[in-house]
């Protein structure tokens, strides 16, 4: 079972993301306001933390659900910092807030639950994503698409 997303420019630093086999679509923006635009979506940094935090988001409240503990308000907060070589975020944390009664003794099961969302997984397991250049099956699907 696969997974995939696309990821096409539309302008500036706009880019639009679309899931194939839902359809869904989604944007990512630039960091900050240049001139007189205004960034409407979220970088692709930003995006990346939501990615881990809505990932959890959902593991705990999946983790409520299954056990039946109620709650009414569940939220995350993900942040890091940024290392300048190479560039990337490090020290990532994840706080989760909830109104939901969780003793001791379960704590640490849901913080362990939690954290075997997929992408936290891939994040600590993944050791290196492979990039590749497609510069003339690309050109060669823009003229089919164009020819549609």
């Amino acid at each position: 079972m696969g997974l995939e997303v696309e990821i096409n420019f539309l302008k500036d630093n706009k880019f639009e993301i679309i899931v194939p086999k839902s359809g869904i679509k989604a944007y990512i923006d630039s960091k900050s306001k240049i001139g007189d635009y205004s960034p409407c979506a979220p970088n692709s940094s930003e995006l990346f933390l939501a990615s881990i935090g809505g990932c959890i988001l959902y593991y705990a409240k999946k983790y409520f659900q299954d056990i039946g503990i109620s709650f009414t308000k569940l939220s995350v907060r993900v942040w890091g910092d940024w290392s300048r070589v190479p560039l990337q975020l490090t020290d990532i944390k994840v706080s989760i807030f909830t109104d939901a009664y969780i003793n001791e003794e379960r704590k640490n099961s849901f913080l362990r639950f939690v954290s075997n969302c997929p992408v936290h997984n891939t994040i600590i397991n993944t050791k290196e994503i492979k990039i590749f250049l497609h510069q003339e099956e690309f050109q060669q699907e823009e003229f089919q698409r164009d020819k549609l």
